[in-house]
């Protein structure tokens, strides 16, 4: 639990006391790999960070075929945050990539965190705050940029993902086919 806590630290300094306050909500849960954190129509009950592994956010389209939405590794929150945020059934599925493991909190428990303390109330703003970041940030990328510079951002800002993802899957999240994809690795 400690890279979680480590984690946290960074965004805002945390305490004992809320580490004592949070303990008791913490699960630990692994996935294996092409399991599915989360499926279309299901409600997004707990929020997860990720401790060791990746995952992929997609949307199945009616032909059939999928489209990332998110990738997603180690030290970073996993949940679709608008079904975890109205408990409404989500359009997404969450699968893992790799065995993961993952550090779990209930919406319960965390809406009881941020109801008493101050503490969790704005962390918890500030990570949805974040999430909004990215979101936008992304939103503006697939809207305002070519597949190429899609890439080439991609390549500069997480060039990680190329070890854990496949090119299908990157493909995919940049919004364009495999074979857009292997055109564009052959001009740069």
């Amino acid at each position: 639990m400690n890279i979680l806590f480590e984690y946290l630290n960074k965004i805002i300094p945390t305490t004992e006391k809320e580490i004592k306050e949070v303990t008791p909500f913490l699960k630990i849960r692994t996935i294996e790999k092409d399991d599915f954190l989360l499926k279309a129509n299901q409600i997004s009950k707990s929020m997860a960070f990720i401790k060791s592994g990746c995952f992929r956010s997609f949307h199945i389209k009616s032909n059939g075929t999928s489209t990332n939405i998110m990738l997603n590794s180690e030290q970073e929150f996993i949940s679709d945050l608008e079904s975890f945020i109205s408990q409404s059934p989500s359009n997404l599925f969450i699968q893992a990539i790799e065995k993961s493991e993952l550090i779990t909190i209930s919406k319960i428990d965390l809406d009881r965190l941020c109801e008493k303390s101050l503490y969790w109330n704005k962390l918890s703003r500030r990570l949805t705050e974040d999430v909004f970041i990215i979101s936008k940030r992304r939103l503006e990328t697939l809207l305002y940029k070519t597949p190429k510079e899609r890439y080439i951002e991609l390549l500069n800002d997480s060039p990680e993902f190329f070890n854990k993802y496949s090119l299908t899957d990157i493909s995919s999240f940049i919004g364009v086919t495999p074979q857009s994809l292997s055109r564009i690795r052959t001009t740069i």
